[in-house]
């Protein structure tokens, strides 16, 4: 048997020792080293979202052109974020998103566009440039080890 025989079954298999070091790895890593880490583990997967999520359950406020919403944060990525809400959406309105996490003192200030709706929320898809992309994932991984205890 050959010693790459894993690439060639259809079965998918992480050796937990091996996710165990590549999370220690990242963890001893700079913030900027952590986003490269981050975006090359992220080109490894097949599926078709660009970023990483994250489970977040945050209640939260946003605006649109139509007013003031509230609704619960469902998950959150470097891209967008998941609000479960039953208020009534259009696909591409745009929101003002002040979203607080516990790992940082301020609240993030956001704008997005809605991509998703269904009966159990709204997808968006936030506007924002790559510097605020990295600021995101930063605060999203500081968020995680808040979370876990690290």
């Amino acid at each position: 048997m050959s010693s790459d025989w894993h690439r060639s079954s259809p079965l998918s298999y992480a050796d937990p020792n091996t996710v165990k070091l590549i999370t220690q790895i990242a963890e001893d890593l700079p913030p900027e080293l952590q986003e490269e880490l981050l975006i090359l583990v992220g080109s490894w997967k097949k599926e078709v979202r660009n970023a990483r999520r994250w489970h977040f359950v945050e209640l939260l406020g946003f605006t649109s052109e139509h007013g003031t919403h509230q609704g619960r944060a469902k998950n959150i990525s470097s891209t967008g974020i998941f609000i479960e809400t039953t208020e009534p959406f259009e696909l591409g309105e745009h929101l003002h998103l002040l979203i607080s996490f516990m790992s940082v003192p301020d609240a993030v200030s956001l704008y997005g566009q809605i991509s998703r709706h269904t009966h159990e929320g709204i997808g968006v898809n936030f506007d924002h440039n790559i510097a605020n992309s990295n600021l995101l994932n930063s605060v999203i991984m500081r968020q995680d080890k808040v979370i876990r205890g690290k």
